[in-house]
């Protein structure tokens, strides 16, 4: 069970994924998305069963994103981990290698197959379809996909009307809706009734092929009379080692969960030391103005952040974060209501 959407903005596409597993036996899980471990009910008398990644680049040129049953999934990334070559240039031409084995893939499981040939995407759907919506090309694979229909259309502000080639709106799309399913999952068991949640990955396009976005910081605030912030209990930090997903929440104490690459020979890498956000998402609430927010920023690799996170072991064990920036987003947020703008893209004045 599961919820995995694309999305494209006449732009590169970008494809948002929970990590949720589920099954027909009643046991006792720790999931990020929970304060506690427990036995989490979810669809048609499934439970909540444990984690994995959905969405998997078997290689830069090819990403599949599924929902269904994770053994044939693992068989089909297995199979084309087995006979793929490592480049673009080497599949040229030889497309048949990847699309003999998918043309197998069993009605069990949905997928959605993206081949990357260097300028443009090709798509394939399996046992699924995709949606052309006001300018919007959807895919939408899982347990509930009404969640993310509703997010994606009939939500006002939600989604931009254009996109830049590289398909950054997208992205920014799918983080915001992966932060705030995580929060309200955390704060009142959102979407797990309907089995998916856990935590959420975020997949792109780049120059050279497909990658997940890395080192996100997920947090939530609520604002005072004279809008001080105030942490709303927990913040969720997420990095790769490898193709290992490791997903850390963090309060009073912090906790790593990991969460293996599905392809067979993707490099595990050293354990990270430290973690500087290139992407932070802060959910923002102001009772004063009864309005709430979701603030996006991209802090591009070698530029001067507002946080860093110390590991060791796989173990978070410091971290900092200068509130001079949320102060500067907070600004910036009331200057948006106050002109009514539900959707907003630029530099963040200092």
């Amino acid at each position: 069970m599961t919820l995995v959407a694309g999305l494209s903005i006449g732009g590169a596409p970008a494809f948002v994924a929970d990590l949720l597993t589920s099954w027909s036996l009643a046991n006792t899980v720790s999931i990020p998305s929970q304060r506690a471990a427990g036995i989490f009910q979810g669809a048609e008398g499934y439970f909540a069963k444990g984690l994995a990644q959905k969405i998997t680049i078997v290689r830069p040129y090819l990403l599949l994103a599924y929902a269904g049953n994770l053994s044939v999934a693992k068989k089909i990334i297995s199979e084309l981990d087995a006979v793929l070559p490592a480049g673009i240039e080497e599949i040229r031409d030889h497309e048949d290698l990847f699309l003999a084995i998918l043309d197998r893939t069993p009605d069990t499981i949905e997928m959605v197959a993206l081949y990357f040939t260097g300028d443009r995407i090709h798509p394939f759907c399996l046992h699924t379809r995709g949606y052309e919506i006001e300018g919007k090309r959807l895919y939408i694979l899982g347990s509930d996909q009404k969640a993310f229909f509703d997010y994606a259309v009939n939500a006002p502000g939600v989604i931009p009307t254009s996109d830049n080639p590289e398909g950054l709106m997208a992205r920014a799309v799918m983080m915001r809706f992966a932060a705030n399913a995580m929060m309200s999952q955390w704060a009142s068991g959102y979407g797990l009734s309907s089995s998916w949640g856990g935590g959420f990955e975020v997949a792109f396009t780049h120059e050279d092929g497909f990658r997940k976005v890395d080192n996100i910081l997920f947090r939530a605030w609520s604002l005072g009379p004279s809008d001080d912030a105030a942490n709303i209990g927990v913040s969720f930090l997420q990095h790769y080692e490898g193709g290992d997903l490791h997903l850390t929440s963090f309060y009073e104490e912090a906790v790593t969960t990991i969460v293996p690459s599905l392809v067979p020979s993707a490099t595990r890498g050293p354990s990270r030391t430290e973690i500087i956000p290139e992407w932070t998402v802060d959910l923002i609430y102001s009772e004063q103005r009864q309005s709430y927010a979701t603030a996006l920023q991209l802090d591009p690799p070698g530029s001067e952040s507002h946080a860093r996170f110390e590991f060791e072991s796989g173990k978070l064990v410091a971290w900092e974060m200068d509130k001079t920036r949320l102060a500067a987003v907070i600004k910036r947020m009331a200057h948006n209501i106050e002109n009514g703008q539900t959707f907003a893209y630029g530099p963040l004045p200092q």
